[in-house]
């Protein structure tokens, strides 16, 4: 049947030429440091149904209608591809490709009416008529192709037929030329298999920023055009189905800070060949204007199309990463930019300029003497770490140690330590762990307190280091591998959980009703949900899960230097953090990390309050203690 012959050929030729043209778009990007074979293409089914449909189910509601999407759309290809490529046809099969495009077209507009406020509008509004329009069209044909002869109203009616299902095949099979959003197809085949963080879906976590992406004799660093992002992460940008999970889950957004990274995808996806974005019609950046400038793929991006704002309003908190269905790494992207803004540039908003400034010239954040750094333990006997002594756990403060609060719960670690047979000390003289530097575009700084920090601890014996601060925890963790820098570091929320269940420290229930808040860097960063709620649960506290907890927790807002950019929106995000633990009626809120306690300490009273893991743990022992006391003092 000569309709269903030109059908198959706007479907060869569109899909051939639109595979070429994003093609070249990604042919903009450098090549990556890693080659990656072709054969990559045969894992995207198995990345498709299983680790993208991880992420997707996350949210049941939207998965049901992905799964009609995704499910009805795949059906309709294949039995397409079966359609064009038989001889002879059943009207069952027209049938069966009826019931494929009725449930795609369904699940489409099912998905469009839940939470548009997060979705783009436009082209994307059209997607479902585009589809029904070419499974109607493409059902027609093989219905009136299943008849020997066609009268002639019938062969009226397969030309129309033919005319519904180029009609939206246009929109499907030369979306990838057109910059329509069925490219998504071609480009989430490509992501899929060629995706930068190929660990990501070989079940291990992969949360370590990536290196410097130019080299160019390290005469530039970072990102500053839109040709500087690898072919890798302009296939990621491309991949961007516009969903708005990452809108949604982004705190800087829901603060009114100039951040939204589903336009910041489509921004640097534009910068990647050139052009506007006028035609974007989703949520804009808060107070930004869309479609003020023109890029070019050898143009600047920061601050000519994108506000040097936008970049430092990003916590890092990688909510944006978790949220993605097509796993797109925002915050890789964005610390490529910043790097190219911090050290070729200089431009760093608030105080990040000084913070980087008492990095430089005292190793600490805010410029006080490292020897400072364990003041607060001078009545503890708690040693400093020397070379010629072996202990089982050597204490990093982090930038708590200067923190007259945070020096509480270090004290109280301490003071539980000294009560278990582990030999502990301190490290004289420790430097920053780099990772605030690293987060603002300091790359070179990064890499100098690391190395200075390693150079320390190789003249000391010890069997692990322990930290209260997950950021010092995840660069030893994640970080610092890719430097050659192994150390065995534990959370002391795990370890003080290892001292309950395994070393019989004594506890008391303490029968308090509370909720945990995840720190970042602890929970998204590296996959430590489980033991500070056990901790909870072994000391007798009833704990309340905040709606927004674990994977999905909100950030408070110190991460990525955040804290010292301080870059203005409607509303403080530590005050949306306090509004969350509100919401769960809890007196107190427990976390783990001292930049968290300095945040969510920092909310106007009257709030709940905000206490250490390890201050609950020492309320228990000493209630263990006072027992044990009066008993013995009955007896």
């Amino acid at each position: 049947m000569i309709q269903l012959l030109l059908l198959l050929a706007l479907i060869l030729l569109g899909t051939g030429y639109s595979i070429i043209k994003r093609t070249s778009v990604w042919r903009q990007g450098k090549r990556p440091t890693a080659t990656l074979p072709p054969s990559l293409l045969l894992t995207v089914p198995k990345r498709y149904f299983v680790d993208l449909h991880h992420v997707v189910m996350r949210d049941m509601p939207m998965a049901y209608t992905h799964i009609l999407v995704a499910g009805g759309t795949v059906a309709l290809l294949l039995l397409a591809l079966i359609a064009l490529t038989r001889s002879e046809f059943t009207q069952w099969l027209a049938l069966v490709l009826l019931t494929a495009v009725t449930l795609g077209s369904i699940g489409l507009l099912l998905r469009r009416r839940r939470n548009p406020s997060r979705l783009s509008y436009g082209a994307f509004s059209l997607m479902p008529f585009s589809l029904l329009a070419f499974g109607l069209g493409l059902s027609g044909l093989i219905w009136y192709s299943s008849y020997t002869n066609l009268h002639d109203q019938a062969a009226i009616a397969a030309w129309g037929c033919l005319a519904l299902a180029l009609l939206g095949g246009l929109d499907i099979f030369c979306s990838g030329a057109l910059e329509r959003p069925f490219k998504h197809i071609i480009a989430g085949c490509a992501h899929l298999a060629f995706h930068p963080r190929q660990e990501r879906f070989y079940g291990k976590r992969s949360s370590a920023l990536q290196p410097n992406s130019t080299t160019q004799e390290q005469s530039q660093h970072g990102v500053a055009c839109g040709a500087d992002f690898s072919w890798q992460q302009i296939i990621g940008f491309d991949s961007c189905i516009q969903c708005g999970r990452c809108q949604e889950a982004c705190p800087a957004f829901a603060a009114g800070q100039p951040l939204n990274p589903k336009k910041l995808i489509q921004d640097l996806l534009v910068t990647a060949h050139g052009g506007s974005d006028a035609c974007y019609s989703g949520a804009n950046h808060p107070g930004l204007e869309t479609g003020r400038s023109i890029a070019d793929s050898q143009a600047s991006i920061c601050p000519e199309f994108i506000d040097n704002a936008t970049l430092f309003a990003c916590t890092t908190c990688r909510a944006c990463v978790e949220a993605c269905p097509m796993l797109i790494e925002h915050v890789d992207a964005i610390v490529d930019l910043r790097r190219h803004q911090t050290l070729d540039l200089g431009a760093i908003p608030g105080k990040g300029q000084e913070v980087l400034a008492n990095l430089r010239y005292s190793d600490t954040l805010s410029g006080a003497s490292v020897t400072n750094r364990g003041d607060w333990a001078v009545d503890l006997e708690l040693p400093y770490a020397s070379t010629d002594c072996n202990y089982d756990l050597l204490l990093l403060c982090g930038e708590g140690g200067f923190d007259l609060r945070h020096q509480q719960a270090l004290r109280r670690l301490v003071m539980l330590l000294q009560t278990s047979s582990l030999s502990i000390a301190l490290l004289a003289n420790e430097p920053d762990c780099g990772d605030t530097a690293r987060r603002l575009g300091d790359e070179v700084g990064f890499i100098r307190l690391a190395q200075k920090l390693d150079a320390q601890l190789r003249e000391l014996q010890f069997t692990r280091l322990l930290t209260c601060d997950p950021h010092l925890y995840h660069a030893f963790n994640r970080e610092y591998p890719t430097l050659g820098i192994n150390y065995p570091i534990v959370h002391h929320s795990e370890l003080l959980l290892e001292l309950i269940e395994h070393h019989g420290m004594e506890i008391n229930p303490i029968n308090q009703r509370l909720t945990y808040h995840d720190p970042c860097y602890l929970g998204r960063y590296n996959g430590v949900f489980d033991a500070p709620r056990r901790l909870l649960n072994a000391i007798g506290a009833e704990v309340i899960e905040m709606q927004a907890s674990a994977s999905n927790s909100r950030c408070c807002g110190w991460g990525g230097g955040a804290a010292f950019t301080d870059v203005q929106g409607q509303q403080r995000i530590p005050d949306m953090r306090m509004d969350d633990v509100r919401a769960t009626a809890c007196d107190t809120v427990a976390t783990s990390c001292p930049n968290c306690m300095t945040m969510l300490e920092g909310v106007v009273e009257p709030r709940p309050q905000v206490l250490d893991l390890v201050e609950l743990v020492y309320q228990a022992h000493q209630a263990a203690q006072a027992a044990r006391s009066n008993q013995g003092s009955q007896e």
